[in-house]
């Protein structure tokens, strides 16, 4: 399995994105990936924590990431997004 696609399984898990939005440095990114048997870089944690780390997911992206079922439009149901929320790595 890809980093990118370990990444986007990683994502698809409600708990995990919000365990890592509450993220506070990229230390602690790094540190959630490790838990999770991800490896990341210095400088790929950084940019994850650019993503993640500065903002709270809405409730129509939360649903989108669990697989609510959302009309799209959720930042992880569009392909361009995941995409997008990959890329860092």
């Amino acid at each position: 399995m890809s980093k990118k696609e370990k990444i986007s399984e990683l994502l698809s898990n409600p708990e995990l994105v919000e365990k890592l939005t509450a993220c506070k440095d990229s230390e602690e990114i790094k540190d959630l990936a490790k838990e999770n048997g991800l490896t990341l870089t210095r400088d790929e944690a950084a940019r994850a924590f650019e993503i993640f780390g500065t903002r709270e997911l809405q409730d129509d992206e939360l649903d989108s990431v669990a697989g609510g079922g959302g009309t799209g439009g959720g930042m992880f149901n569009s392909a361009s997004a995941k995409r997008k929320e990959t890329d860092w790595c």
